[in-house]
């Protein structure tokens, strides 16, 4: 990548507006092909947070050494750089033991104050540095975690569950608001427990859920849903500068999301919509 030469392994490459080259930050270890990204973000003040798995004894990312777990099958990283391409941490986490257990990271977001939140789902148990998550039945959950600016972890919690036939929630893209909470969407059908004392009742088939979390520890601040009768999904999240929340996806037949009913004209139509910050057209 413009005279940085990788054989094979994680690299992180920066460009400028124009498309120069910048930097360029590359991980290569043995076992390498067991190493794997999962997603990228970048914060307004320049800071990148990547996550991955990776199954090899250990993994450097220029913070020391972070050790996989005796007796788990993939671990999970997250590592943080600032703007020129240095290391600010790294952490470790997965799986208390293989039997039953699966762990997949799905996003990850990170705000001004280099403030970082994963999400992803797991089956069995989840340990995140010290905070312990356990699966109904073994099944399928989603999870989200924060970490500060120096990498501790400030809460773990389980979003939904997927422990029946009755519902099957999947969160599909991870923001964050300007005051540094959490925001996801995702979709979902039957009825969506966990997020709060009050479930989430999908309309028809399939609807679109928003989620504000807490950045202080990780509590419900409001949910909502968007639906039909038919088939809607939920792909795309973004927050503006004045704090108003983007969406985007898909939907079919009539769909009311605030702002009068919209008609699609084929199978599935495109959607785009423009909230405030607490969630209103």
């Amino acid at each position: 990548i413009s005279g940085s030469s990788i054989k094979a392994g994680l690299f992180v490459s920066k460009s400028s507006s124009a498309g120069k080259h910048v930097w360029t930050k590359a991980v290569t270890k043995r076992f390498v092909d067991s190493l794997n990204v999962g997603s990228i973000a970048v914060s307004a003040s320049g800071d990148i947070a990547v996550t991955g798995s990776f199954s090899q004894p250990e993994l450097d990312f220029g913070g020391g050494a972070l050790l996989k777990q005796l007796g788990t099958q993939a671990n999970m990283f997250v590592v943080v750089f600032d703007s020129a391409g240095r290391h600010r941490w790294s952490r470790r986490f997965g799986q208390q033991s293989i039997h039953y257990s699966s762990v997949e990271m799905k996003g990850v977001t990170v705000d001004g104050k280099g403030n970082v939140t994963v999400y992803g789902r797991f089956s069995g148990w989840l340990e995140i540095w010290g905070k312990k998550l356990q699966s109904k039945s073994y099944d399928w959950a989603w999870f989200s975690a924060h970490f500060d600016a120096s990498g501790k972890t400030q809460w773990a919690r389980v979003l939904a569950d997927m422990s029946s036939y009755a519902t099957t929630p999947s969160f599909e893209k991870i923001a964050v608001d300007t005051h540094g909470n959490p925001l996801l969407i995702g979709n979902f059908t039957g009825l969506l427990e966990k997020l709060g004392t009050t479930p989430l009742k999908a309309a028809g088939g399939n609807d679109i859920v928003l989620v504000k979390l807490s950045k202080t520890d990780g509590s419900l601040l409001w949910s909502k849903s968007f639906g039909s009768v038919d088939d809607d999904y939920g792909y795309a999240l973004q927050v503006a500068a004045n704090g108003d929340i983007l969406l985007g996806g898909s939907f079919s037949g009539r769909l009311d999301l605030g702002g009068g009913v919209l008609l699609s004209v084929g199978r599935q139509d495109m959607l785009a919509v423009r909230l405030t910050a607490d969630g209103k057209h």
